[in-house]
């Protein structure tokens, strides 16, 4: 049986609470912050809303099956990597289950030692339905440190949730996607030893990847792994 995992603010560490709490301050912000330490110490998390496993395999998706609003939003993006020298890889569905579902676009560079994402994420709670579009760019060194590139908005950068093997630049919000490409190949001079990656070997990277933070969050306590009645409520949804 496939083991399913989810995430929850109880889940993360007390200074991480403690910030997504007062983002906006006043007594309310106090009030749930201590409720959500309550529930943390009793191991009390919220239902799950969505549950997330390990990709084991990717396997590409045909474009026509990606709506063409996501599209739209991935031009722009896609545009930046194309007058950069990245070609597209693959299309890729990750498998949520739940009110979480997801695209990515994945180009890889001619050099073959950078590759770039775009990820749509939907999220559905209740009638409300949210969504965002993150680009990133992406190496990975031969002793097994991973560099990435990424506009982080301030409220979602949260430095003790990193692994320890990843290096994360997080650039402001309004940072272009040729921007970020630009940035990232500049953090890169200087060094020897990437790892270079044709498309096939870098559908075995992600994958291995995906493997790789998943475990990190299942060891570090972020992910709670779901029980089988909720395995069996979210796959419904």
């Amino acid at each position: 049986m496939t083991a399913y995992y989810t995430d929850d603010i109880t889940l993360m560490p007390v200074r991480v609470i403690w910030r997504i709490c007062h983002r906006n301050g006043g007594l309310a912000s106090w009030l749930n912050f201590l409720q959500l330490l309550v529930r943390k110490s009793l191991r009390r998390r919220y239902p799950a809303t969505f549950g997330v496993c390990h990709v084991q395999e990717i396997t590409p998706l045909p474009a026509d099956q990606i709506p063409s609003e996501v599209h739209a939003l991935w031009s722009t993006g896609a545009a930046a990597c194309a007058a950069a020298g990245f070609r597209l890889a693959f299309f890729f569905r990750p498998p949520y289950i739940g009110q979480k579902r997801a695209y990515w676009a994945v180009y890889l560079h001619e050099g073959g030692t950078v590759w770039a994402t775009q990820t749509w994420l939907q999220i559905t709670l209740g009638a409300e339905s949210r969504f965002k579009v993150v680009f990133g760019c992406h190496s990975k060194s031969i002793s097994g440190i991973e560099f990435h590139t990424s506009p982080v908005p301030p409220e979602h950068w949260h430095p003790e949730l990193v692994p320890d093997y990843q290096r994360l630049q997080p650039l402001p919000p309004e940072t272009s996607e040729a921007e970020t490409i630009r940035i990232h190949f500049q953090r890169l001079e200087g060094l020897e030893d990437l790892e270079h990656f044709d498309v096939e070997s870098l559908r075995c990277e992600i994958a291995a990847a995906s493997g790789r933070v998943l475990r990190h969050h299942v060891k570090t306590g972020l992910y709670s792994p779901l029980t089988p009645v909720e395995v069996a409520r979210l796959t419904q949804v």
